[in-house]
C-alpha cells in the first residue's frame, strides 16, 4: 500500500481544527495545513513482513514520483515472497529464539509438548546464544557442535537433540519464509533410539559410592547419589531441595506401631510440564545423609553452590562410571528404574503409590521405567515346581 505522508499530516491537522475552540489556535493550524499542502509528495510503502506485522518504509529518492513508489512497493513484496527479507528480527535471532518460536507456534497444543520443551531447554543451554545468521554463513559451527559431544552421551539423547533442533530450524525457515538451507542437513546422526533396559542394582550403587571416595570426589556427590537411589527423582529436582522444606526429626509411632510422625522432605516434581510441590517421607539412609549434609543450618539449599552442569563436568572429568565399572552411562537418571523396581516388584506396592512417589502422572510413564528381569517373571511359574 502506498500513501503520501504529507496527506496523512494534513488529515491529522484538520482533526485538530475541528476539536479546537480557540480562534487563534485554529488560524495557526490552518497556516500549517497550507504549508504542508504546498510540499511535494512524500511517499511511503506499507507492507506485511514475514512475521505478519505491517511495516512502513519511506520511498528512497531514486524512486521518484508515484510510479517510482509502485516499483519500490513491488520490490519489497518480492523480497518477502522470496525469503530475502533483511529484517533484523528474522535474520539476527538467537537459537533460543528459534526454539521458543517452535514451541509456541508448532508444539503448544500437541501431546509431545513436554518432551519437546525439555529438549529445547537442553538446546538453549548448549547453544542458545548462537545467531541464526552466523550459523547460516558458517554451517560448520553446527557440524563441530555435534562432533564435540561427550562420548558418554547416550545415542538416543543425541538423536532426539538433533531431531528437535532440525525441526525447530525447519519450522522457522518455513514460517518466516527465509531462503536458506537448514544447516542440520550437513550433520549425519545415527537414529539411536534403543532403550537401555538394564536396571542398576545395589552393587552398582555401592561401586559408585566407593569409587567416588577413592577418586576423592566431594561429599555432596555421595549425598546426591544416596538421594537419587532412595527417591528416584530427577537430579534437577533434587538439587532444588531446601532445608526449610524438610523435617529431620526422628519418626514417632503409637503403641500399635503405626506412624504418628515421619521425617519428610518437600520437592517440586515436574508433572507434564507443570511443577507441583509434594511431601515425601524419608527412608533411614536418606535421613542419615541429610543430617550429615545439613548440620546446624536452618535455611537455604541443601547443596549450596552445586550446579547441574558443573556436577556433570566433574563426574565426566573423573570418569566415575567407567572407573566404577557399571554397565550404564547415565550417572543419575537410570536409578529411576531401580526405585521403580524396588517399589513395584520387591515391595509389591500398587501403581498409584509408585506414580505418586516418583511424580509420574500417567500409567504409560510408570510402565516405561518398570523393567522386568527373568527372576521377576519366575513368580508366574514357580508354583508349578512345588512338590
Amino acid at each position: 500500500m502506498i500513501f503520501d505522508k504529507n496527506e496523512y499530516r494534513v488529515s491529522e491537522l484538520q482533526q485538530l481544527i475541528s476539536k479546537s475552540d480557540d480562534e487563534l489556535s485554529r488560524e495557526l493550524i490552518q497556516s500549517r495545513i497550507d504549508k504542508t499542502k504546498k510540499r511535494p509528495p512524500e511517499y511511503h510503502v506499507k507492507y506485511c513482513d514475514p512475521f505478519g506485522k505491517w511495516r512502513s518504509v519511506r520511498v528512497p529518492d531514486e524512486y521518484r514520483g508515484f510510479h517510482g513508489a509502485k516499483r519500490f512497493e513491488a520490490l519489497k513484496i518480492s523480497e518477502v515472497e522470496k525469503g530475502t527479507h533483511s529484517s533484523k528480527d528474522v535474520r539476527k535471532v538467537q537459537v533460543k529464539g528459534v526454539t521458543a518460536f517452535y514451541l509456541e507456534k508448532k508444539m503448544r497444543h500437541k501431546r509431545s509438548y513436554s518432551s519437546a520443551k525439555t529438549l529445547c531447554s537442553h538446546i538453549d543451554r548448549h547453544m542458545g546464544e548462537a545467531l541464526l545468521e552466523t550459523i547460516d554463513r558458517n554451517p560448520q559451527i553446527i557440524v563441530d557442535h555435534f562432533n564435540d559431544f561427550p562420548e558418554d552421551w547416550a545415542p538416543k539423547y543425541i538423536w532426539n537433540y538433533y531431531a528437535c533442533l532440525r525441526a525447530a530450524i525447519n519450522y522457522w525457515i518455513k514460517m518466516k519464509r527465509l531462503h536458506m538451507a537448514n544447516p542440520l542437513d550437513l550433520v549425519e546422526i545415527e537414529q539411536g533410539t534403543n532403550v537401555n533396559e538394564y536396571v542398576p542394582t545395589q552393587s552398582d550403587f555401592d561401586a559408585i559410592y566407593m569409587t567416588s571416595l577413592t577418586l576423592g570426589l566431594p561429599d555432596y556427590v555421595r549425598g546426591l547419589y544416596v538421594s537419587v537411589f532412595e527417591t528416584g527423582l530427577r537430579i534437577g529436582e533434587i538439587l532444588g531441595w531446601r532445608i526449610e522444606g524438610m523435617d529431620l526429626r526422628l519418626p514417632e509411632f503409637d503403641k500399635d506401631g503405626r506412624p504418628v510422625f515421619l521425617p519428610y522432605f518437600t520437592t517440586e516434581i515436574s508433572k507434564q510440564g507443570k511443577l507441583v510441590k509434594v511431601k515425601i517421607p524419608m527412608s533411614k539412609p536418606l535421613h542419615q545423609s541429610f543430617v550429615e549434609c545439613v548440620g546446624e543450618r536452618k535455611y537455604g539449599r541443601v547443596w549450596e553452590g552445586v550446579e547441574q552442569s558443573k556436577l556433570y563436568h566433574l563426574l565426566r572429568d573423573h570418569k566415575l562410571l567407567k572407573e566404577a565399572g557399571v554397565p550404564f552411562t547415565r550417572p543419575f537418571h537410570d536409578f529411576r528404574k531401580t526405585v521403580k523396581h524396588r517399589l513395584k516388584i520387591e515391595k509389591g506396592l500398587g501403581r498409584e503409590i509408585s506414580k505418586g512417589f516418583m511424580g509420574h502422572k500417567t500409567d504409560a510413564m510408570d510402565d516405561y521405567y518398570t523393567h522386568l528381569k527373568m527372576f521377576d517373571l519366575w513368580s508366574a511359574v514357580k508354583d508349578s515346581w512345588k512338590q
